[in-house]
């Protein structure tokens, strides 16, 4: 079994997922915040709502298209960047565990 990939397409992969995740963090949280404001709106139902739909914006897309990407690669053969994809995916859920261990996000 060749274990072979491209070290830096996979860093770039990464560093684009976890760019993302932080631009998107920081997006939604500003934006959220200027619409909810600081006193009771912020603890309403819909704030709560959105909450938890910011957060699978935030964490699916990165997912979801790496497993379209990788079905694509494997009907192309290309292994070395399909095995980057599969690499990135398991680093990207890693990140995500911590972060929602840290209390970063909660789902």
């Amino acid at each position: 079994m060749n274990l072979k990939t491209n070290p830096k397409f996979l860093a770039l992969i990464v560093i684009i997922e976890i760019l993302y995740f932080y631009v998107m963090y920081f997006f939604l949280l500003f934006s959220f915040f200027l619409y909810f404001g600081s006193g009771a709106g912020s603890e309403s139902e819909t704030a709560i709502n959105s909450g938890k739909i910011a957060n699978l914006i935030i964490i699916l897309p990165p997912i979801i298209y790496n497993f379209f990407r990788i079905y694509k690669l494997k009907i192309e053969t290309k292994s070395e960047k399909r095995k980057a994809f599969i690499i990135a995916t398991i680093i990207y859920i890693m990140f995500l565990t911590y972060q929602i261990y840290c209390g970063i996000i909660s789902l």
